[in-house]
């Protein structure tokens, strides 16, 4: 398995080995022991989801405020996803800064995302289908989103027409408004959290 910092920090690539044989392949798709080592903290899963999403639906961009912190383990199940993770961490160095992925099915790879940083994906396929671990239990209290369409975000959806939303995607605030109503996360300085390595293998 080899993990990743993308270029927002703490964002993870993760992507599996697979071996192959005369009855098909095989692969760990999944190593906390791993994902730990390279944090430099212990992780903890309270809630697992899945979405199936018709060609062209962007679902986000999603992020959650719990006095907690929400990290998420994002993998696709089915088809293939283009994955976004953006910054919205009042005072952050890489503020209004996103990341993006593609996630298929075939290569089993994933993204690990931070607490504070909100996530989304365009569906490239029809059925594709997202799984996720997310380390807090939904509360509607501590969930917010950002319109995917944010120009302070600049998210270049891979150029799609006419792409389906949900009405909560479609009235989301931009990130300017959010930050002004007092809902966006709060940037923790780096000495007071653990710093990723950039690899391992």
């Amino acid at each position: 398995m080899k993990i990743t910092e993308m270029t927002l920090p703490g964002v993870l690539d993760i992507h599996p080995t697979f071996h192959t044989d005369d009855r098909g392949r095989f692969a760990e798709t999944y190593r906390q022991d791993l994902l730990e080592e390279v944090l430099g903290h212990p992780l903890s899963w309270a809630q697992g989801n899945t979405s199936v999403s018709v060609a062209r639906t962007i679902r986000g961009m999603h992020y959650s405020i719990d006095p907690g912190g929400q990290a998420k383990y994002v993998t696709c199940t089915s088809g293939r996803v283009w994955d976004v993770v953006a910054d919205v961490r009042v005072d952050s160095p890489s503020f209004a800064c996103y990341s993006a992925i593609v996630l298929t099915a075939e290569e089993g790879n994933a993204v690990y995302i931070p607490p504070g940083f909100a996530h989304g994906f365009l569906a490239m396929t029809e059925g594709a289908q997202v799984s996720y671990l997310v380390s807090t239990p939904y509360n509607p209290v501590y969930e917010f989103g950002i319109t995917p369409f944010d120009p302070q975000l600049g998210i270049n959806w891979c150029g799609i027409i006419d792409p389906v939303l949900s009405n909560k995607d479609l009235r989301a605030p931009a990130l300017d408004r959010a930050q002004k109503a007092g809902v966006l996360p709060v940037y923790t300085p780096p000495d007071m959290i653990a710093t990723p390595t950039q690899e391992k293998t």
